[in-house]
């Protein structure tokens, strides 16, 4: 059957119900609690076994759950151990959601009730309090924090921004075109912008950057016995001569008189570097 929303009544032949406008919410609102504010409906200990909820905002099925002020709910006297759990209830029946604490089941090694979620009632749990037997005070150690846990409760979410994030995007292609100059990349830049600006990076850095230039095998030449790099990979103009073996360099002298003597002095090498990374040395 098909069906659309929402159009101006004429002589009442355009009327919706409740369920219309929480269908509609849910196609792309989804459950959890509103947790901009981060203490929004958290549970915590008040005084004796008297628990304080936050103010806070909630998201069921299309249904909104608003409460702006904190509220208290009292456990009553525990007589064995359980694990209570605090939930937010949306009852059809009733036509209200709510914030209910269900009373485990006791036993020796208790576990918290079962959420309900049917076509009559839809919970979504927002702590877990162990309780023993004569408690008579209840503290923050004692309650489990569940707003977050996707599975009871989680955050409120966009539906179109969540498939977006989990989208397969194997083979999307993003249309991209090297940047005019050398820039550093942003956090607010666009994928294609990104792109661009390391393919500028890499074309200006050339082949010689990546150290296998004039090799067949491609692989990372191998300094000889000597101490130099084969002559292959030596750019022109350099002067490979002088047979000062870096690799038995045991000073700093040493290693001075080897940029020297290969490279044609220390200023060569830091106006190199200067020209290749657009740095100031």
């Amino acid at each position: 059957m098909e069906s659309s929303m929402f159009f101006n009544s004429v002589t009442g032949d355009r009327k919706y119900k409740a369920e219309d406008w929480a269908q509609y919410f849910k196609g792309f609102i989804g459950n959890g609690i509103f947790l901009d504010d981060a203490a929004a409906l958290k549970v915590n200990p008040l005084t004796g076994r008297t628990l304080r909820i936050n103010a806070g905002m909630a998201f069921i099925n299309g249904y909104a759950y608003y409460n702006d002020a904190d509220l208290d709910i009292d456990i009553p006297t525990v007589t064995a151990d359980r694990i209570d759990r605090v939930a937010v209830r949306l009852d059809f029946t009733e036509r209200k959601i709510s914030t209910v604490v269900k009373q485990g089941t006791v036993g020796a090694s208790p576990v918290a009730p079962e959420l309900i979620r049917n076509a009559d009632m839809y919970e979504m749990g927002i702590a877990d309090i162990n309780l023993t037997a004569g408690i008579v005070e209840i503290t923050a150690d004692r309650i489990t924090d569940l707003r977050r846990d996707s599975d009871l409760s989680g955050e409120v979410y966009l539906k179109i921004y969540n498939s977006l994030m989990t989208a397969d995007i194997t083979n999307a292609i993003a249309a991209f075109a090297a940047a005019g100059s050398r820039q550093n990349i942003d956090a607010a830049d666009k994928i294609g912008v990104i792109l661009g600006k390391i393919k500028k990076w890499l074309a200006d850095l050339g082949t010689a950057a990546f150290c296998n230039t004039g090799t067949t095998s491609g692989t990372i030449p191998v300094i000889g016995a000597d101490g130099k790099l084969p002559a292959s990979v030596i750019p022109n103009g350099v002067n490979i001569s002088t047979p000062n073996n870096f690799g038995n360099a045991t000073t700093l002298q040493g290693a001075l008189n080897f940029i020297n003597n290969v490279f044609g002095g220390t200023q060569k090498v830091a106006k190199l570097v200067a020209d290749t990374f657009d740095t100031v040395i």
